[in-house]
């Protein structure tokens, strides 16, 4: 199970933050549920403890404390950090729904 903190409809800049997460059920590449859950009123220690609970296997945020990353860490939850951007885009990504997008830089002659 993968989660993602959300800000607005993008990837939540810090963990502790953010509002709600958004818990995705997936086999890797096909999505069977996905969920928003409300983290606005948890202390840190409550958000932590709910994605276990929640059986949350996968994290990605844009960054977390170190206190907190070694937390997870101790628990085998894998973490994917200073990930920004659009959260649909940022799954689909990760997801390999679709191809990442290239920089192409112009080539000078």
């Amino acid at each position: 199970m993968i989660a993602i903190p959300v800000f607005r409809k993008r990837v939540s800049p810090n963990f502790s933050t953010a509002p709600e997460v958004l818990v995705v059920q997936s086999d890797g590449h096909t999505i069977w549920s996905r969920a928003r859950v409300s983290l606005s009123r948890a202390s840190l220690a409550e958000r932590k403890k709910r994605l276990l609970a929640l059986g949350v296997d996968t994290l990605i945020c844009g960054g977390m404390d170190r206190v907190t990353q070694e937390w997870f860490e101790r628990r085998k939850v894998r973490l994917i950090t200073n990930i920004v951007g659009d959260v649909q885009e940022v799954l689909s990504e990760i997801m390999g729904l679709r191809e990442r997008p290239v920089d192409r830089t112009p080539e000078v002659a």
